[in-house]
């Protein structure tokens, strides 16, 4: 069998569902070990979905050479898929394409300005960032022609709108709102500040 080649590239700006990014994923199925993980949604106008299909493609021929032709359950494990056919994003991302990526190691993560991002907070679903992946061709313990997408390296580029109702941060919710001392809270805090003179605090 032809050794398995390795394509790596770097998507442009897609939307991030589901992300796992700074700590494993236990798997649904409770097999195998933890991971981390992300949906990256495509846009119609990005040319990344054409990429993806022709490197799965590649992957493939490289790995089973003549034998790369799919049945139509190997076909339905490919991991890239169209949003139309999902109960997760059809509604909210008609025309659009998904594909999950993974990683048993961490991915590095930076921002916009390529410094490392420390706060899991940064990166939340309906974000956009930029992902460098790893295509492969592989056979599964059952003999199935499998395309893995290794997750390897993340950029944040821009927030979006949040997707699934998800928290906001506090920073985000609080920064630039004015507001003004009620006089309750002024009276208070003059009552507290003389007890505490009161006391020799001062």
């Amino acid at each position: 069998m032809p050794e398995t080649t390795r394509y790596t590239f770097v998507t442009e700006p897609v939307r991030v569902s589901f992300p796992y990014l700074f700590k494993a994923r236990p798997r649904m199925d409770g097999q195998g070990e933890p991971r981390f993980e992300a949906v990256l949604l495509i846009p119609p106008t990005s040319g990344d979905a054409d990429r993806i299909r022709d490197l799965m493609q590649q992957a493939l021929t490289d790995k089973f050479g003549d034998d790369a032709k799919l049945t139509g359950a190997e076909k339905a494990k490919l991991p890239l898929k169209s949003t139309d056919d999902s109960k997760w994003f059809a509604d909210q991302f008609p025309g659009w394409h998904y594909v999950n990526a993974w990683s048993r190691v961490k991915p590095n993560v930076v921002d916009e300005n390529l410094d490392e991002v420390i706060d899991p907070q940064k990166i939340y679903a309906g974000c956009w960032c930029r992902f460098q992946l790893t295509l492969l061709g592989w056979k599964s313990k059952q003999g199935g022609k499998l395309v893995l997408v290794s997750l390897d390296n993340v950029q944040f580029v821009g927030d979006g709108e949040r997707l699934g109702g998800g928290k906001q941060s506090a920073k985000s919710a609080f920064d630039g709102i004015k507001f003004s001392i009620p006089e309750e809270m002024k009276t208070a805090s003059q009552g507290e500040a003389a007890d505490e003179a009161d006391d020799g605090v001062f």
